[in-house]
């Protein structure tokens, strides 16, 4: 997707899919802190600002789904906005390792794309949307 709002209704029906028998997911966000390769501080800036907005517009979006959403930010020294979807009982922290691997594995696969673009992808049947 060229833009990460672009991506949001891809992803919003990737959650709703993966997730069809839950009513109730929590979204985890990485918040990049570090700015892309020939970028400078307002561009980071800007991406935080929309990844900020994304991630209000896709919590409205899956209400309007029916599926109750809430979301979890995680400041990050990436360059890139990092999202994955959960039922809201699920603990992140139990599968800890299998995630940061999952992350690294997202970001590879996103890296084949432009780098100004938003990637939706399925990993273990967890969603995810890396952005950068």
């Amino acid at each position: 997707y060229s833009r990460l709002n672009d991506a949001l209704e891809p992803y919003a029906r990737a959650v709703t899919s993966c997730w069809s028998s839950c009513s109730c997911v929590r979204l985890y966000c990485t918040v990049p802190t570090c700015p892309p390769r020939n970028a400078d501080l307002q561009d980071l800036k800007d991406l935080q600002s929309r990844c900020f907005g994304f991630m209000h517009a896709l919590v409205k979006l899956l209400r309007t789904s029916g599926v109750y959403a809430s979301y979890h930010l995680t400041f990050a020294p990436t360059s890139q906005v990092v999202v994955r979807a959960l039922e809201a009982q699920q603990n992140p922290d139990a599968e800890k390792r299998q995630w940061q691997e999952d992350e690294a594995v997202a970001i590879e696969r996103a890296k084949a794309h432009d780098p100004h673009t938003a990637t939706v992808l399925v990993l273990h049947d967890t969603p995810v949307l890396v952005a950068n």
